[in-house]
């Protein structure tokens, strides 16, 4: 059997549909999927997909034994990985700020499946899953890549393709009739077979600490422990201790978050210390103070003021910038055969 990791964020549902219209229950395949999606909301891919697959879809539990045939979908908020022939459906660490992270689950299946794994990534923005598909390519399995000419949202294809060989980039429905190919092959899978894990079940399959690279001198957004290097075949990654691990792309929108979050507690901040000195410069004028005393906290609240006109203009030349670049990124979709199609 081979086991078939699925991965996608914005614009990766109709990529989805479309990868498993074709596909059929009676394939030595079962199919895991990750799709970005809102913590709070309880994922309803397996009824949308079974508005067009033969495939029988389900949201995966703990302890699920993986049967061929069959497609499981990560849990909203949960990671999902494969441990000795069953799913886990953990609460670990967010990798890529998200959970569940498409690395976590193409990683897990390198590490059980080998070459029986196959690993595909479809529409989404940033680069989740681009290092767990080297890893899968690694372990000697098959990568697939939604052709980003196709994607709504070629970000995540794009990544993929800069960091790790793939196999094949096709369009989204050309991958299942890919895959039902690949299912005639003579050396199809034996993964079922495998009797012993190597991924810990109490973790996400990150590299022991032994292998935790260089200290660096950021830190990381989630918990605010030290975030340490490793270098991959064609990138970079960092990782706290914890287990929150980023590429750098990821590093770099979070650490922006972060900027921005700690402007506006200063604007905050600045605010809530001219209102005061406000209070007190009026309590002391009603109390007939000295003038020295009431200048120095009418001077205080102007300082107040002034820096936090200064944070605001700040954060608005950020979100200027930030508008203007995805001005540019959009023009540059425009040229892209099929993007927004």
């Amino acid at each position: 059997m081979r086991l078939v990791a699925i991965g996608g964020s914005a614009g990766a549902l109709e990529a989805l549909r479309a990868l498993a219209a074709p596909l059929r229950p009676d394939l030595d395949m079962a199919f895991l999927t990750v799709i970005h999606s809102s913590p709070r909301h309880e994922t309803k891919l397996p009824q949308l997909l079974a508005r067009v697959s033969a495939v029988p879809a389900h949201v995966a539990a703990d302890g699920d034994h993986i049967e061929r045939g069959h497609m499981y979908v990560a849990q909203a908020g949960m990671h999902l990985i494969v441990n000795d022939g069953r799913l886990r459906v953990m609460m670990g660490p967010k990798e890529n700020a998200y959970r569940p992270s498409i690395d976590v689950l193409f990683r897990s299946a390198a590490q059980v499946a080998g070459r029986d794994a196959v690993g595909v990534v479809i529409s989404g923005s940033l680069d989740d899953g681009s290092l767990g598909l080297a890893a899968i390519k690694a372990h000697g399995g098959i990568t697939m890549v939604q052709d980003p000419d196709e994607a709504a949202v070629p970000d995540m294809p794009r990544n993929a393709l800069q960091s790790s060989a793939v196999d094949y980039v096709l369009p989204a429905a050309d991958i299942g009739a890919k895959l039902i190919e690949l299912d005639a092959a003579p050396d199809a899978g034996t993964f079922d077979n495998v009797v012993a894990s190597r991924v810990p079940v109490d973790s996400n399959g990150m590299p022991s600490e032994e292998d935790f690279g260089q200290p660096s001198a950021f830190v990381c957004p989630e918990c605010g422990g030290t975030l340490w290097e490793l270098d991959g075949e064609r990138t970079s990654h960092y990782r706290c201790r914890v287990g929150h691990a980023y590429s750098a792309d990821t590093l770099i929108t979070e650490k922006e978050g972060t900027l921005e979050a700690s402007l506006w507690t200063a604007v905050r901040s600045l605010q809530e210390q001219a209102d005061f000195m406000k209070r007190i410069a009026d309590r002391a004028r009603r109390s007939n103070a000295q003038h020295r005393v009431l200048r120095n906290f009418e001077k205080k609240r102007a300082q107040a003021i002034a820096a936090r006109d200064a944070v605001r203009s700040v954060l608005q030349r950020l979100g200027a910038e930030e508008a203007r670049a995805d001005e540019v990124q959009a023009e540059g979709a425009v040229g892209i055969p099929g993007a927004g199609d």
